[in-house]
């Protein structure tokens, strides 16, 4: 384990002391430097309500909230711009942890910042069925730029939120120059996942 791996879980284990912790990915060899905790500060605090389209949840095919549907439950809300690459192996982690903690009532849901294209929704679908994904794969209905309230960097490939009564306690950015990398270091879908089992410890 090296040096930045440690300093990312200590930064990690401080989070829920200190409030929410910010931490950017830059990706693989190709696309920056290890993974590293942010000094920069995300100013969302809070989960707040926004509308996308459904595509593979519950609601296929409507405009809802996610967030209002949730009340306030264990959430995992992951806001990309893309469907290939690093989010493979982030949301499948993801979804995994969704469905091991059922009892504890844990929701997830996927936003992709983009328009409401026939490509745009066959991606999406194309990816819940060839991983078999069960939390909904969605569309912003605010297009790329995403849901004002969240002042979404246009420079960041994705977003993990991890939150929990609609307060974000752990956030972590994914800026990867290249959409489509595969390589494992452009996903903090462990560290994620780590945060979230946390936030359902002390839940």
């Amino acid at each position: 384990m090296n040096l930045a791996r440690l300093s990312l879980i200590f930064a990690l284990a401080l989070a829920g002391v200190v409030g929410v912790g910010v931490y950017v990915w830059a990706g693989c060899g190709a696309c920056g430097p290890a993974a590293a905790p942010s000094g920069a500060k995300l100013d969302i605090a809070t989960t707040t309500p926004f509308s996308v389209l459904d595509v593979t949840g519950p609601a296929k095919g409507e405009k809802l909230c996610y967030i209002c549907r949730y009340g306030g439950r264990p959430s995992v809300v992951l806001f990309t711009r893309t469907t290939t690459g690093h989010l493979v192996d982030l949301v499948k982690a993801v979804d995994k942890f969704v469905a091991d903690h059922k009892e504890q009532r844990a929701a997830a849901f996927v936003v992709l910042l983009g328009e409401n294209s026939a490509a745009n929704r066959e991606a999406l679908a194309k990816l819940a069925a060839d991983h078999k994904l069960s939390i909904p794969l969605t569309i912003a209905a605010d297009g790329a730029k995403g849901p004002s309230a969240y002042k979404l960097d246009p420079a960041c490939a994705t977003l993990a939120l991890v939150a929990n009564k609609n307060k974000v306690e752990a956030a972590f950015t994914v800026k990867c120059d290249a959409a489509s990398c595969d390589n494992a270091q452009c996903s903090p879908a462990a560290d994620v996942v780590a945060a979230a089992d946390r936030l359902i410890a002390g839940h």
